[in-house]
C-alpha cells in the first residue's frame, strides 16, 4: 500500500512533487492510508490476519525500489511514445 500510494504521486507529473503540488485531499487520504497500513501489523487484528511487521530498513528498501521502478518505467514509456510519434 505504501508503494502504491507513492506511485500515484509519481504518475501525476513528469517530475513528482516538483511541477505541481498535490491537492490537500490527496495528501490527507494518502496520510490516512499510510497510518492505517503501518498500524495494522501492530494492532490486535494482525494475528488473525497473519500479518507481521517488516523490519523498517526492509520496508524502506521495498518502497524506494518500487517507486524508483515506477519512475523509470514512466520515463521509458514516454521516451518510447515520443520516439514513435516522430516516426510518422
Amino acid at each position: 500500500m505504501l508503494s502504491a500510494t507513492l506511485v500515484v504521486f509519481s504518475l501525476r507529473t513528469w517530475l513528482p512533487f516538483t511541477r505541481s503540488r498535490p491537492s490537500r485531499a490527496l495528501l490527507i487520504v494518502t496520510g490516512v492510508v499510510w497510518l492505517v497500513t503501518l498500524a495494522i501489523p501492530y494492532s490486535p487484528v494482525a494475528g488473525p490476519l497473519g500479518f507481521k511487521a517488516l523490519p523498517p530498513l526492509y520496508l524502506l528498501a521495498v518502497v524506494v525500489a518500487y517507486f524508483a521502478s515506477a519512475e523509470l518505467t514512466k520515463r521509458w514509456f514516454y521516451r518510447e511514445r515520443s520516439a514513435s510519434a516522430r516516426q510518422f
